[in-house]
Formats: C-alpha cells, structure tokens, sequence
C-alpha cells in the first residue's frame, strides 16, 4: 500500500509527533522532586459546609504543620495559618518551635480585634 502525503501534511505530522515527544520529555524531567510529583496528584475536593459564616472573623480555621525537613535562613522549622471563614483571608506565621502558636493565636485575636 502506498501513500502519499503532500509536503504540508507531512511537515504537520512530523510537527505533532515532535511536539508531542518534546512535551513528553520536558514533563519527566520537571518532575524529578518529591513536592513537583504530589503537586501533580489529584484528591477529591471537601464537601460545602452548611454553615458558612456571614460576617468577619465570626469562624476561623487553622492548621498548624511542621516539623519541616527544610529549615529557613532565620531557623524556622514550624508554620502556622488562620483562615478567615468569610473571606477567606489568609495569615501564615512562621515558627522555631512548635509551643510557639498559643503565643502567635492571642497576638493574632488581639490583631482582628482592632
């Protein structure tokens, strides 16, 4: 069987099978870390809470999270972050130690008091 291709459609096919290995190539070696292949993973998303909150700092969240395998210039293994319900807002603290946060949560409550 023969076939015959005309200049154009070759120089298109021999394009997309170049794009396509050159794509291939670069993603693999991009994800050669372990946070650029969990970056990549999927995970279902969480359920719409029923109660939202409908003003400021009625409802905030938290996660606390550390110790981390990578240490800061300034010597900061832990972190902290408060979440606004309502807006969404957003506070990281950095921490050197982990009994740290109860300090760090009163200087954040007086913050939103004022």
């Amino acid at each position: 069987m023969v076939v015959a291709l005309s200049f154009g459609t070759f120089i298109i096919k021999l394009f997309k099978t170049f794009i396509s290995i050159f794509i291939f190539t670069f993603e693999k070696c991009l994800l050669t870390c372990d946070t650029c292949i969990l970056a990549k993973s999927h995970r279902t998303s969480y359920h719409m809470s029923l109660n939202k909150s409908s003003v400021h700092f009625a409802l905030i969240h938290y996660d606390m999270w550390g110790p981390s395998p990578r240490i800061t210039v300034f010597g900061h293994h832990w972190f902290v972050i408060f979440v606004d319900d309502y807006t969404q807002m957003t506070w990281l603290y950095l921490m050197k130690t982990k009994d740290e946060v109860f300090q760090i949560f009163q200087n954040f409550h007086v913050m939103i008091q004022n």
